[in-house]
């Protein structure tokens, strides 16, 4: 279904997380989705003008918003430069967890770096050892 279709339609009212749309995007079938939880996150509406975005979103929960992006995606299906444009920016969407690893690397870092920089005590007053940046670097991997 999803490498066979050109878009893929998700209007959830609510989406902690959302999976469909990252498997849509995987096949290269452009979602439309309504802007909420992780649908929000992981979309980015096509932008015309400066070429950004990919795929295509509406903010409120009604048939008419959905229908009026669905006609503004088919629009733009039709426009081989727009529609070349937001399958390029698909297929440089980062979809695998290379980019969230190491966001969670850099998160984790600076929170043993500032434990490094606050008190070497723990709760009953005993020193801690300091942690070195090699071994916050071995902790981490």
């Amino acid at each position: 279904m999803y490498a066979a279709s050109d878009f893929f339609l998700m209007p959830s009212r609510f989406e902690p997380c959302g999976l469909g749309q990252l498997i849509a995007l995987r096949y290269e079938s452009i979602p439309i989705v309504r802007e909420t939880g992780g649908l929000k996150d992981t979309i980015k509406p096509y932008n015309e003008f400066n070429g950004e975005g990919n795929g295509f979103s509406f903010t409120n929960y009604n048939a008419n918003d959905f229908l009026n992006t669905i006609r503004y995606a088919i629009h733009l299906y039709y426009q081989p430069t727009h529609w070349n444009r937001i399958l390029k920016n698909v297929y440089k969407s980062k979809l695998n967890w290379d980019h969230s690893a190491s966001l969670y690397e850099e998160v984790y870092e600076r929170l043993l770096m500032q434990l490094n920089e606050e008190e070497n005590y723990v709760h009953d007053h005993r020193p801690i050892k300091s942690v070195t940046q090699r071994e916050t670097h071995l902790i981490i991997r």
